[in-house]
């Protein structure tokens, strides 16, 4: 059951806590006291969701925030938490030694059995370096770090301070403790896999949930990890991976994991990974073609060579000898310090340098730039030549990095940073639908959309892909003519939906306002689907889709007819022979395409890769088949996806006219309200969604019994047409007017002459006296006389 008001208001009376805990209690479970959301920060904001507090719940960090909520979301002590409660006003020590308040925001209030705890949730390797500069933080003999301000500010409100320093092992935990959560709402029966695993570890004592696994006849490690989640068997979560049920070691006895037993058994039985870094004697290895050089001293050393270099070579080898160094290291060692690695010119070098740091930011190309540097003042001034050409690019080489803000603002600058180490970073997903990302791709290639007023009309179409962290399969893809939109997110979870029967963990998102729409995120709290969201301009956390845009845009695209991949050749041709005009496969062919390719790209190994997507996609969920959000394709998931649009007038009549269509069910004529909700289907364009008579009616139009007799793939093409936005329609219908305008100007000239102005007067009488003979009138008249010319 959440944790809800009635739960905080007991909470609050069997722990007496009354005065100013008990109101800043009441002020955090009030709501966020400031909002959560992307930033300029290399982080990922996290919308959990919890079932422990029935809300969701926003972290800052992937890495921090979120690790500590998923740690709390497991605690049995925990009864419910609070993310971002009210800030306190507190003093702090500056650099010089002075006192200056400044506002502090917990990260969360806990509610524990013990009673409540403010929780301040930093990195541990951010507080080691806040206690070296900092007098305001304390770490204790036990490890313990200290927040001094904090603690006596909250101590003021009778409340507890704590800091909570996560690390590589609670990042671990926190992995472990998602799949254990999956593995308890997976409906499952695990009596007899229960009893057959005690009597099996009461007889080994200690095993790895491999072999235990294997001894049970078990492919599937579900009902293990569930006995797990149950405390029926024990392992620790900070330390073995469930994910790698070869190197996890279980028991039914705590105390054999926490004893030496463990690591015995570990060190006979397991490869102990090694820490990845050089001990000093490896390190100071040499080259192998200083090492050569090194041999061919000492065997001339062997051969009796004497003279002064010899003597100092021995020199070196007996001075190498006392530090426990070999004559060959010895002899071997110094050539690679050999050589001046000072610039020879370095007046010139640094005059170079200090240009392209002023001049970088114009966005002028390095040619420009050299000219501008060798033909400058500068130069001449100081009585020194310009560094050359090969010289200058390498500056500008070295130098790319550290300006490139000033050349492409915060995305080009985070692009050029390095990676972070490897040890900071969030650990990798080893699932299947642990992890996905979801993006958007404009398709370099027009297709042929629709065919009206003797013309084909080709469009770029849009490409919405979900695509697997662990596997790098892809779990879904969609095509629509219209910009991304809301829409756009509901078909490919859709989509998902209908190919696997489940939905991702988490899904990493950008920052635009499709993923940051209300409607996303209350998509996501009905599907329990945490959202990450990646921090802004920084498209490398999520590598995954766009390494997928690019692999279909180079290997496929570019092979097919009306691309427009190569950028500078679109732009050298002329109007006729652009891409849009050699357009020549429809979306439906585009559709067939991508099925094409992705079953290729399932099966195609990277040479990063032991195994191809499809393959580790089966293997991981016949491993882990708790893994991913099970979700059936029914009413209520297609009600939950369907867009939000607005309210509409119902006509008894005519029914609901919404765009081209009038949409009708028989229950709407027993509704009395004037104004009706409505969820338009984002995917078929002739049914919408109408909240009437407390329930949601499906509601159809006349072609809907014609669309749906066509296959799958025309119904998803024909919506995407239908549902392509104003931009298509408006260009068939400013051509359609400009064929009738032409049409009735044709047939206006082909027509009888025109009577003259005179016939059509409104003062002339409607019908003549008399008919006259115009030849009697031409007879009467005389013939002009006409011009004589002779041929002389």
């Amino acid at each position: 059951m959440p944790f809800g008001q009635a739960e905080l208001d007991r909470y609050l009376f069997e722990h007496k806590i009354t005065g100013p805990a008990n109101d800043y209690i009441r002020g955090a479970a009030a709501g966020l006291s400031r909002d959560v959301r992307p930033s300029g920060f290399a982080s990922k904001c996290v919308e959990y969701q919890s079932h422990k507090m029935g809300v969701t719940v926003s972290t800052e960090s992937d890495t921090g925030e979120y690790v500590f909520a998923r740690k709390l979301e497991y605690d049995p002590q925990v009864l419910g938490y609070y993310e971002q409660p009210p800030k306190v006003e507190l003093h702090r020590q500056t650099k010089r030694g002075y006192k200056r308040l400044t506002s502090y925001h917990p990260d969360f209030l806990v509610l524990r059995l013990d009673g409540p705890i403010a929780v301040q949730v930093k990195k541990a390797n951010e507080l080691v370096g806040l206690v070296a500069s900092s007098p305001d933080w304390a770490q204790e003999v036990d490890g313990r770090y200290r927040d001094l301000p904090a603690e006596e500010k909250f101590a003021a409100l009778q409340l507890r301070h704590i800091v909570a320093a996560i690390g590589p092992a609670d990042q671990q935990s926190a992995a472990n403790i998602t799949l254990l959560l999956r593995s308890v709402r997976t409906m499952m029966d695990v009596e007899d896999v229960e009893r057959r695993a005690a009597a099996h570890l009461d007889k080994h004592g200690i095993l790895s949930l491999a072999e235990l696994a294997n001894a049970l006849g078990l492919h599937d490690y579900t009902p293990l990890i569930r006995l797990i989640a149950n405390n029926t068997l024990c392992t620790d979560i900070e330390r073995y991976s469930l994910a790698h049920p070869t190197t996890c070691c279980v028991a039914l006895d705590p105390q054999l994991l926490s004893s030496d037993v463990a690591g015995a058994w570990a060190e006979l039985r397991l490869s102990k990974p090694g820490s990845g870094e050089l001990c000093a004697s490896q390190s100071a290895l040499p080259l192998a073609k200083h090492l050569a050089k090194g041999i061919e001293a000492v065997n001339a050393l062997g051969r009796g060579r004497n003279d002064r270099t010899a003597r100092r070579w021995k020199a070196k080898i007996r001075q190498a000898a006392a530090e426990g160094v070999s004559p060959i290291i010895a002899m071997s060692r110094d050539y690679s310090r050999r050589g001046n690695r000072n610039a020879k010119r370095k007046e010139a070098v640094e005059l170079a340098t200090q240009h392209i740091k002023q001049m970088w930011g114009s966005g002028l190309r390095p040619r420009a730039l050299y000219r501008l540097h060798r033909n400058g003042e500068e130069c001449e001034r100081l009585g020194t030549q310009p560094v050359s050409r090969p010289t200058y690019y390498k500056l500008i080489a070295s130098l790319a990095g550290e300006l490139a803000f000033e050349r492409g603002g915060n995305r080009a600058k985070n692009a050029a940073q390095p990676p972070s180490p490897i040890e900071d970073r969030a650990l990798r997903a080893e699932r299947p639908f642990e992890l996905a990302t979801c993006d958007h791709y404009l398709c370099d290639i027009h297709v042929v959309v629709m065919g009206a007023n003797n013309v084909s009309y080709a469009m770029q179409p849009w490409l919405t892909v979900l695509r697997d962290v662990a596997t790098t399969s892809v779990l879904a893809f969609w095509l629509q003519l219209r910009s991304p939109s809301r829409r756009s997110v509901a078909l490919v979870f859709r989509q998902c939906v209908r190919n696997h029967g489940r939905l991702p963990e988490r899904t990493v998102v950008d920052s635009g306002s499709d993923f940051r729409s209300n409607y996303f995120s209350a998509l996501a709290a009905h599907c329990s689907m945490d959202l990450m969201s990646r921090p802004a301009g920084h498209p490398r956390y999520g590598s995954e889709a766009e390494r997928y845009f690019g692999q279909f845009k180079d290997l496929w695209l570019s092979a097919r007819a009306g691309n427009r991949v190569d950028i500078r050749e679109v732009r050298s041709v002329s109007g006729s022979h652009r891409p849009e005009k050699r357009a020549c496969i429809t979306l439906l062919d585009l559709w067939d395409d991508l099925l094409t390719f992705n079953e290729w790209l399932d099966e195609y190994t990277t040479d990063s890769a032991l195994a191809s997507p499809a393959t580790r996609m089966r293997e991981g969920l016949a491993r882990f088949s708790c893994s991913g959000i099970e979700t059936v394709y029914d009413d209520r998931f297609i009600i939950a996806s369907a867009v939000d649009d607005a309210q509409y007038t119902l006509d008894p009549t005519h029914g609901l006219h919404i765009g081209a269509f009038h949409y009708w069910h028989p229950d709407l004529s027993r509704v009395t309200c004037r104004k009706v909700p409505v969820r338009i289907d984002p995917q078929n364009p002739y049914q919408i969604y109408a909240l009437a008579l407390d329930r949601w009616i499906t509601c159809q139009a006349s072609p809907a019994p014609s669309h749906a007799k066509k296959s799958v793939l025309e119904q998803l093409v024909d919506g995407a047409v239908l549902l392509a936005g104003p931009d298509l329609r408006n260009a068939v219908r400013a051509d359609a007017d400009r064929g009738l305008v032409q049409a009735i100007t044709t047939r206006s000239n082909a027509g009888s002459i025109p009577l003259p102005p005179a016939a059509i007067h409104a003062d002339l009488p409607t019908q003549l006296a008399e008919d006259k003979d115009i030849f009697d009138e031409i007879a009467r008249d005389e013939l002009p006389c006409l011009p004589e010319a002779s041929w002389a």
